[in-house]
């Protein structure tokens, strides 16, 4: 069986449920309505996992890019005063090592999105989490704060890849019902132990050796589940790049750059020499606004436009 015919075998099975055909109980002999096994296929384990250990591996994959996500969030702001010590970091820009991180994946999280919309989960997934190992392992000989915030930033972009499209695959394999509600909790519970993860490692590598170890947790973590990602995960390559979905290239540099700039603005008005009144500060914020709004009015021009070409469409049939 091929891996477009696996991917498909949840939602097609939905469908059939939804419409009511193919509802006769194989295993029993007997009829059962078509809610009935709707919900009795909603607490099966997927057909994609050949056994348990398969769908534990899955959920293993998945469930740490969360921990993972929340290591770099929350443990940089334990090391990052042992941080500044070693490396010089003026008062100005300390800021930015941890920043530089999260506006990375708050800026990049739509365009990477779709991306998995158009090619699959399965690759992004993968590609992002041995993008996030390699610019920790290159971290971790950091001479300065640029290299340094330079580093985390390029660390967001692999985060931004794989967050949505664990999203995207658990969302896609498991029906809608009690198995799917429980490994979508415990992703969402993962987030807090990825958290205090963070601030446990982060505070023996600060009490106790040099804060590159905490770079190297970090990686080791991130290759272990690059490796388990490729060998556990389905791939639904093929199965998304039959569906013909494109990416809307300049509304993406639009939403991109726009929240790039106003978030930047944001967070630098607090460390800029005369605050709000310094000139680049509301300049970046207004062209910011301006770029988001700018890509509103393209997405509902394009939306509009595609609504009168379907409408003439019809018409003339």
């Amino acid at each position: 069986m091929d891996a477009s015919a696996i991917s498909r075998q949840p939602m097609q099975g939905l469908e059939k449920d939804i419409h009511g055909k193919d509802i006769a109980k194989k295993e029993t002999g007997n009829e059962e309505s078509a809610q009935a096994r709707i919900e009795r296929l909603s607490r099966e384990r997927p057909q994609v996992f050949p056994s348990v250990w398969a769908e534990i591996s899955f959920i293993f994959s998945i469930v740490m890019s969360m921990i993972i996500t929340e290591f770099f969030v929350s443990g940089f702001t334990v090391i990052l005063p042992t941080l500044i010590q070693d490396l010089q970091i003026p008062q100005s820009s300390s800021v930015w090592p941890a920043t530089a991180f999260s506006l990375a994946i708050a800026s990049s999280l739509l365009f990477f999105g779709r991306l998995g919309d158009m090619y699959g989960g399965f690759p992004l997934y993968v590609a992002g989490m041995t993008w996030l190992t390699f610019w920790s392992i290159v971290a971790v000989f950091s001479i300065g704060p640029l290299t340094l915030d330079f580093c985390r930033a390029l660390q967001g972009l692999g985060a931004a890849a794989y967050l949505p499209n664990g999203v995207l695959l658990m969302g896609s394999i498991y029906r809608p019902g009690p198995r799917k509600n429980l490994v979508f909790s415990v992703y969402g519970a993962c987030g807090v132990v990825g958290f205090f993860v963070g601030i446990f490692f982060a505070g023996v590598v600060g009490q106790y050796t040099r804060w590159g170890w905490y770079f190297w947790i970090g990686a080791f973590m991130a290759a272990m589940t690059a490796v388990s990602s490729f060998i556990s995960i389905p791939s639904d390559s093929a199965v998304r790049r039959k569906n013909g979905i494109r990416m809307d290239w300049l509304g993406s540099a639009l939403i991109t750059s726009g929240l790039v700039l106003t978030v930047y603005a944001i967070t630098d008005s607090s460390h800029s020499p005369h605050g709000w009144k310094t000139p680049y500060i509301p300049t970046l914020l207004v062209l910011g606004c301006l770029l988001i709004g700018q890509q509103c009015m393209w997405r509902a021009g394009s939306r509009s436009c595609r609504f009168s070409h379907s409408t003439s469409s019809l018409s003339k049939a």
